[in-house]
């Protein structure tokens, strides 16, 4: 299967030759490809950026959003298999933490190529119980209220009913695909994994963040921003540099690709 034939499941970003090395990045609930727009300006000319795009969004609007991630996960991992002629790293906030690292595992099982480093943030490990589970079970006013207090969406936004009734049901079925994941214990992943988060944010509280160390036998390190749960809107360049030191890390002249 051809990088172009898969293509569908992303967005490039940023690609400047010569591109050495793949950041798929991951959305968070409700978000798409355009949620990382501005990484490119911000990253080495040798990274390419490439937004991941669910269905229900974007250029995949007419299609429906998934609900199981189990549905998920194999088509995603099968289109970046296919992307694997030079190392990638994955980069995930929210909830494309739980996707991204189901992704890795496949790839994994599979003994497919893997990402060369997991880059999660704003989500505590997986093996975790959630701090307030069912979101998906909210009621409209219940749901954008606690979005809003998460800074995930700008307040305009709720006064736009038409923009809202769009945004919903798809923010909803990626909630449901957080609340219903069972997490199924499995040998750690071999590459580095880093996890980031913001200050005050309950989801990383300093000892749900380091639990991501379970989930790798090889290099772990956890840094905590100034911000809430969207820190990396405020800290974008502390990030991008954080980010710049890991993909300086990845090994590009190494053939020995870990996952």
């Amino acid at each position: 299967m051809s990088v172009r034939a898969t293509a569908h499941w992303w967005r490039v970003l940023g690609e400047r030759p010569p591109v050495r090395v793949r950041l798929f990045c991951f959305p968070y609930a409700g978000g798409g490809a355009h949620a990382y727009e501005a990484w490119p300006v911000q990253l080495p000319l040798v990274v390419g950026v490439y937004g991941i795009q669910l269905p229900g969004r974007g250029a995949r609007l007419a299609e429906p959003p998934i609900r199981r991630l189990h549905e998920l996960v194999p088509p995603l991992a099968d289109a970046i298999s296919s992307a694997s002629d030079m190392p990638f790293i994955f980069l995930v906030h929210s909830l494309g933490a739980l996707v991204c690292f189901e992704v890795a595992r496949w790839l994994k099982r599979t003994s497919r190529v893997g990402p060369r480093q997991l880059i999660v943030s704003g989500r505590s490990a997986p093996h975790l119980p959630d701090l307030e589970p069912w979101w998906h079970l909210k009621s409209d006013n219940e749901l954008l209220e606690s979005v809003m207090q998460l800074n995930a969406i700008d307040g305009g936004v709720a006064v736009d009913a038409e923009l809202l009734a769009f945004m919903l049901p798809v923010l909803r079925a990626d909630l449901e695909m957080n609340d219903t994941y069972t997490y199924v214990e499995q040998s750690p992943l071999r590459c580095p994994v880093s996890a980031f988060g913001g200050q005050s944010d309950p989801e990383t509280q300093e000892a749900r963040l380091d639990e991501w160390r379970a989930h790798t036998s090889g290099e772990f390190r956890a840094r905590r921003f100034a911000g809430g749960h969207f820190y990396l809107r405020t800290c974008a360049d502390e990030l991008a540099a954080e980010i710049t030191e890991l993909v300086a890390k990845v090994g590009l002249h190494d053939a020995g690709w870990g996952y």
